[in-house]
């Protein structure tokens, strides 16, 4: 089953909300404390930048080419490798590989989204299909996954695009069953309008059989007969 995308539905916290005591309590401070205040983890940072040529920098501004550039890095096989490596060195949580990735590129060192907050997995299965999973943790309340609701419904429905009913499946299998036949256009035209009421247009009876052909699968099967029609 392959993963095709993660989805961070929680915000961070806003510090003003927390009670900030300890290094617990201010999650959304511990990237900056790490990798900005600590030197031997900026130097790292630093060193993974240099070997795959990137200057943080260039993101300030995002234009055609930065995204572009932005989206080749984040899918360089090597870089995640790169990355993964020096999260487990830092003892961090696989939660933090995306941040990490982004951060490397980006610079930007506050996360937009709560790490440990709720998240969507969306997986591709053999059958050409997706499932989701909602990621939660110990910390996980009734009232985030409520929060967090419009925004998955959002999610699923933009990548489950429902497929459009076939309205009118049976007179276009009859059009087919008909040329099948060897039936001409005008001759199913005139079938079409006696059992269906309506006239269609020739060039549009051919064009309903070819894709009705299409449609089931049977396109490059060769055909009986030739549409024609008679003048």
């Amino acid at each position: 089953m392959k993963t095709s995308g993660t989805i961070y539905l929680s915000k961070p916290k806003n510090p003003r909300d927390l009670n900030i005591k300890s290094l617990q309590s201010m999650e959304h401070l511990k990237p900056y404390i790490m990798f900005v205040l600590n030197p031997k983890f900026k130097d790292e940072i630093r060193d993974i930048r240099n070997d795959f040529d990137i200057d943080s920098d260039e993101f300030d501004n995002w234009n055609e080419e930065t995204i572009k550039k932005f989206e080749l890095l984040q899918e360089n096989n090597s870089l995640d490798i790169r990355v993964e490596k020096f999260r487990k060195k830092a003892k961090l949580s696989k939660r933090w590989q995306d941040f990490l990735i982004h951060y490397v590129i980006t610079g930007d060192v506050l996360p937009s989204y709560d790490i440990y907050g709720l998240r969507l997995e969306i997986q591709e299965t053999d059958e050409e299909e997706k499932e989701y999973l909602l990621h939660l943790t110990e910390e996980t309340t009734l009232k985030d996954i409520i929060m967090a609701w419009p925004l998955i419904q959002k999610n699923l429905k933009k990548n489950n695009k429902r497929k459009k009913p076939w309205k009118n499946f049976w007179r276009d299998y009859d059009i087919y069953k008909w040329a099948d036949e060897g039936k001409t256009v005008n001759e199913i035209d005139g079938l079409v309008i006696k059992k269906y009421g309506k006239s269609l247009d020739y060039g549009n009876i051919v064009k309903i059989e070819s894709s009705f052909r299409k449609k089931v699968g049977i396109s490059k099967l060769p055909k009986k007969h030739k549409l024609k029609m008679i003048s």
